[in-house]
């Protein structure tokens, strides 16, 4: 089956700001997924972090980006794409992907199936705004011929703001697989980045932007005043100033290392992780911070809780709540046992349900339900 992959990247304008988790997802799945039942191929901006990657991966890699909210030549260049490979399925990553791909697979009446972590009507927009991406975004979920939701609470999410059926939806939660990181090698980060053996790390991982929320973690800490503290926040994005200036401002020590390639030894070198996010799907930060066994404190948004049991696997806290993240930090500062504890069982947590084989698996059966269900016909 050839199955062509339609995403952006992290950035804008012509700028980088890192890495998404929907790079990372068509990363593993190009590695994971039956290269004997699957061919893939990928359209991706050149300018990504990932084309080098997933041009060692790929079948064939489409270098293609939209330069505006309807682009005619894209859209041509997907149709073209997906008449001369011959492709059988499509499965596109992110709303704007989502409305040009549509266009594109409905010319050949190739079967488009829409890859989304979050519902948009969670997305920090504008009110008219939002509400005129809603209309656009349901009329594109209305007319694909599968949806796959990486959790449980987005599928009922679309399904009660869209008005999506729920049988066209299916959950295939995200799946990470990381090498084992030596104590040694995490000691070797924190001396890297100048962070003494006793200061108390809270690190974070993700693009700089506002729906990630990262202010109220600088906030809280600066509410702490506690001069063993560090806060290392691994990634870049247009936050990045802001939040400079508010550090200074609550006299929290803040350190930007921007985008790390390889981040996973400074990731395992947290002693608390912290994603204060105002929406996610089911986030991979997380689930990497608990493989590496780190503790993690995560706001109760969308697929998180379906990860985290609260005081079992981690903390929860409501999003935009720096009171209820004040207070989990505290107790987790507190108490080393108990960040020994949270760390252990996240980690088995991990192991155990979110494997890179059972979402690889779940894309196969999925794409290939949907691929029989619409046979390929001739377009006019």
């Amino acid at each position: 089956m050839r199955l062509l992959q339609v995403l952006g990247y992290a950035g804008a304008e012509g700028g980088r700001s890192g890495i998404t988790g929907v790079e990372r997802v068509v990363e593993l799945l190009l590695e994971s997924m039956n290269h004997e039942r699957f061919e893939q191929s990928v359209a991706y901006p050149e300018i990504g972090e990932r084309f080098a990657h997933f041009s060692e991966h790929a079948s064939v890699v489409l270098p293609c980006e939209p330069r505006r909210r309807y682009d005619r030549v894209y859209v041509q260049t997907l149709a073209r794409f997906i008449a001369e490979r011959e492709i059988d399925i499509v499965v596109s990553h992110g709303h704007r992907y989502d409305f040009l791909t549509t266009f594109a697979c409905r010319r050949f009446r190739v079967p488009h199936v829409v890859s989304r972590a979050v519902a948009l009507a969670d997305e920090p927009l504008p009110r008219l705004r939002k509400a005129l991406y809603l209309w656009v975004d349901s009329w594109t979920l209305r007319g694909c011929q599968g949806i796959i939701a990486v959790s449980e609470a987005s599928k009922q999410r679309i399904h009660e703001t869209q008005d999506i059926p729920l049988d066209k939806m299916t959950v295939i939660r995200n799946g990470v697989r990381l090498p084992e990181v030596a104590a040694e090698a995490r000691r070797r980060a924190r001396r890297a980045h100048g962070i003494a053996e006793d200061t108390l790390l809270v690190g974070g991982v993700g693009q700089l932007i506002p729906r990630k929320s990262f202010d109220q973690l600088v906030s809280a800490l600066g509410r702490l005043s506690r001069p063993d503290l560090a806060c290392v926040l691994i990634g870049d994005g247009p936050e990045r100033e802001p939040l400079q200036r508010l550090a200074r401002d609550r006299g929290v020590r803040l350190l930007l290392p921007g985008f790390l390639s390889d981040p996973y030894t400074l990731m395992g070198a947290f002693d608390i992780a912290v994603l204060p996010s105002q929406a996610e799907g089911l986030p991979l930060v997380v689930l990497e911070s608990m493989s590496l066994g780190v503790p993690n404190i995560a706001t109760r948004v969308a697929g998180t809780p379906e990860v985290i049991e609260e005081g079992v696997h981690g903390l929860l806290v409501p999003p935009a709540d720096e009171d209820a993240l004040v207070g989990a930090l505290e107790k987790l500062i507190a108490d080393e046992e108990l960040r020994q504890r949270l760390g252990a069982a996240g980690r088995r947590r991990v192991q155990d349900h979110f494997s890179v084989e059972a979402m690889a698996t779940g894309f196969e059966e999925c794409l290939t339900r949907i691929a029989a269900a619409a046979p390929r016909q001739a377009g006019p």
